[in-house]
C-alpha cells in the first residue's frame, strides 16, 4: 500500500530542494559563476559568454529568480541580472547544516549486514 501524499517535508528541507533543483543545471552554475565574477549583467551579455541561445539563457535565469537566488533591475530596455548575496548565505547555512547531519555517513561504513547482497 502506497504511504499517504499528505505527509508533507519540513520547510527547510522543502526550500533546500528547491535551491539544490535550481542548480541542477550546468548553465545555471555557469550564469551564477558569471555573475559572481563580474556583478549584474544583462542577458546579451550572458549570452556572448555562453554557448546558449538567447531564449534558453532567459529560461534559466528565470528559474534562478523564482527561488530567490538572482534578481534583476531594468535600465531602460535592458535588464540587468545580480546574485542576491542573502540568498547565496541562505544557502550555505543550509548545505553546512545539511552536511553537519550527514556527517555520520562519511566515517567509514562496517558494511551491509550478511544477509543483504
Amino acid at each position: 500500500m502506497a504511504r499517504s501524499e499528505t505527509k508533507r517535508f519540513l520547510p527547510p528541507e522543502e526550500r533546500m530542494a528547491a535551491l539544490m533543483r535550481a542548480l541542477g543545471h550546468p548553465a545555471r552554475i555557469a550564469i551564477l559563476k558569471l555573475l559572481a565574477e563580474r556583478g549584474a549583467m544583462p542577458c546579451f551579455e550572458l549570452v556572448e559568454e555562453l554557448p546558449l541561445a538567447q531564449a534558453t539563457i532567459s529560461q534559466h535565469l528565470r528559474t534562478l529568480r523564482e527561488v530567490g537566488l538572482i534578481t534583476f533591475q531594468t535600465d531602460g530596455p535592458r535588464s540587468y541580472y545580480r546574485i542576491r548575496p542573502e540568498a547565496l548565505q541562505e544557502l550555505d547555512r543550509a548545505f553546512r547544516f545539511l552536511m553537519m547531519q550527514l556527517r555520520p555517513a562519511l566515517s567509514p561504513e562496517p558494511g551491509f549486514p550478511p544477509n543483504v547482497a
